[in-house]
């Protein structure tokens, strides 16, 4: 006795396989890898014009410590002396 599996396959016609699963499984996957490849075109667009990590760091370095923005030294309180 075969199983049912073996015996759905072998009355099933080859035209169902191939265009009804095969085909469609072909179609979207080759759609999904044009979609991520689009989207990895942008991203590298976006990251040719974005500024270097590094340079942020040294313009937020620079802005914090420069003469007319610093704003991060408070003077003291003086204390009481009894």
């Amino acid at each position: 006795m075969s199983s049912p599996l073996s015996e759905f396959v072998r009355e099933l016609p080859g035209w169902f396989l191939f265009s009804g699963i095969f085909l469609p499984v072909l179609a979207l996957l080759l759609l999904s890898l044009a979609y991520l490849r689009i989207k990895l075109i942008e991203a590298d667009e976006e990251l040719a014009h974005a500024p270097s990590p590094l340079n942020a760091i040294r313009d937020y370095h620079n802005q914090r410590h420069s003469w007319g923005h610093y704003t991060g030294c408070r003077p003291t309180p003086s204390r009481k002396q009894d």
